[in-house]
C-alpha cells in the first residue's frame, strides 16, 4: 500500500503545499522555510559551495581581440570557459573561472544533461566604457543606432563570445556575470531561445542559488517599483516579500504576459521574478517532468504554453493556480 499512500500525500500537498504532515510522511524537510526532499536540499547546499570546482591555468595564447584593441590580456582558461581582461590579474581571473566551471557543473547536474555548449565560452572583460565602446565599433555589424545602443549598456554579446566592462563596478559584479550568462546560454541550449521567461528566470535562479545576488539582467531590475512592499528588486533576499505581498493584494503579473513576452524590451523586473519562482516551483514540486518540459519546449513555436499542457497536463490557469497555492506556503514567513 506504500505507493497508494505516497501518492495520495503527494495529491495533499498540491492542494495545500504547507499541510505539515503530508511533507513528512512524503520524507520532506524544510529548507529556508520551503518543504523541500533531502536531495533538493543537499543539491542546493552543494550549489552554494563553489570551493570544488576548477580555476583553470593561465593562457599565454594570443588574443585577436587585445589585438585588435591594441590592449594587453591576461587570459584564463579552464575546459568549458576563456576569461580574458585588460584589467584584472590572474588571481581574480581564477576565482571567475571557478565560479563559471561551477555553475556549468551544477546546471548540468540539475537538470541531468550533457555538455551543453559545444564551444568554450570566451568572457571579456574590459578595463573602461572607453574599450567598451572600442569592442562595440570594432565587433558589432548592425546599424550605427544599434551601436549607439550597445555602447549605452553594460556589456554586448552572447554566447560563445560575451564583453563586459568593470569600471569602478564591485567584485561582486563580475562574479554574477559569470554565471548569469553561462546559466542563460545553457537555459537556452535546453529549451530553445523564445521562452525568455525561462532564459531569465533560470539565469536568475543560478546566480541567486550561487551567488544570493541578481546584479545582473536582461531586464530593468533598478528601483523599488510600485509592489512588493518598496522591497529593492536587485536584492534576491526581498524576492520572498515581494511575491507574498503580491499575493496578498492581488498583483502578481498576469502569468500570460510572463510567458509571451518575445522581445526583453517587453519583460520587467517583476515578471523576471515570477519566471525566477515560476521555474523554482517547478524544480522543487515536478523536477521530474521539468526537463521533458524544457525539451518540449525547444521544439514548439511558442513560448511553453504547449508544453504545460502537453507534459504537465495543465493549462496556463491552472499553472498559476498551482503556483499561486504553492508560493503562499512557501513564501508564508517571509519578512
Amino acid at each position: 500500500m506504500k505507493p497508494e499512500a505516497e501518492a495520495a500525500w503527494r495529491r495533499a500537498v498540491e492542494f495545500a503545499p504547507g499541510y505539515e504532515a503530508a511533507r513528512k510522511k512524503l520524507g520532506c524537510e524544510l529548507n529556508g522555510g520551503i518543504w523541500m526532499l533531502p536531495a533538493e536540499k543537499a543539491l542546493r547546499a552543494e550549489i552554494a559551495d563553489i570551493t570544488k570546482a576548477p580555476q583553470g591555468a593561465e593562457d599565454a595564447g594570443k588574443s585577436e581581440v587585445a589585438e585588435k584593441l591594441a590592449v594587453t590580456f591576461t587570459r584564463r582558461a579552464s575546459d568549458h570557459f576563456l576569461l580574458e581582461s585588460s584589467c584584472l590579474d590572474t588571481k581574480a581571473l581564477a576565482d571567475l573561472v571557478q565560479r563559471a566551471e561551477h555553475c556549468f557543473a551544477m546546471f548540468h547536474k540539475v537538470f541531468g544533461a550533457k555538455e551543453l555548449l559545444k564551444e568554450k565560452y570566451d568572457i571579456i572583460l574590459l578595463k573602461d566604457k572607453t574599450e567598451h565602446d572600442k569592442y562595440i565599433d570594432t565587433y558589432h555589424k548592425g546599424t550605427a543606432e544599434q551601436k549607439e545602443f550597445s555602447k549605452k549598456q553594460s556589456g554586448w554579446g552572447g554566447y560563445p563570445r560575451h564583453e563586459s566592462y568593470v569600471g569602478t563596478r564591485p567584485v561582486s559584479s563580475q562574479q554574477d556575470f559569470v554565471v548569469h550568462y553561462p546559466a542563460q546560454a545553457m537555459m537556452g541550449a535546453m529549451s530553445g531561445g523564445k521562452a525568455l521567461w525561462l532564459l531569465e528566470g533560470g539565469a536568475l535562479w543560478f546566480t541567486n542559488a550561487i551567488e544570493d545576488t541578481a546584479i545582473w539582467a536582461c531586464v530593468d531590475m533598478a528601483g523599488t517599483g510600485g509592489g512588493g512592499g518598496g522591497r529593492n528588486k536587485r536584492d534576491p533576499k526581498n524576492w520572498g516579500i515581494i511575491i507574498k505581498t503580491w499575493l496578498a493584494e492581488g498583483k502578481d503579473p498576469a502569468i500570460d504576459g510572463v510567458l509571451k513576452c518575445t522581445k526583453w524590451s517587453e519583460f520587467d523586473g517583476d515578471e523576471a521574478i515570477k519566471a525566477w519562482s515560476l521555474l523554482d516551483f517547478l524544480m522543487i514540486e515536478h523536477k521530474e517532468k521539468l526537463v521533458k518540459f524544457l525539451a518540449d519546449v525547444k521544439i514548439q513555436k511558442d513560448n511553453g504554453e504547449k508544453s504545460i499542457q502537453a507534459i504537465l497536463g495543465w493549462t496556463l490557469e491552472e499553472f498559476d493556480l498551482r503556483w499561486r497555492t504553492w508560493a503562499r506556503a512557501a513564501y508564508e514567513n517571509a519578512k
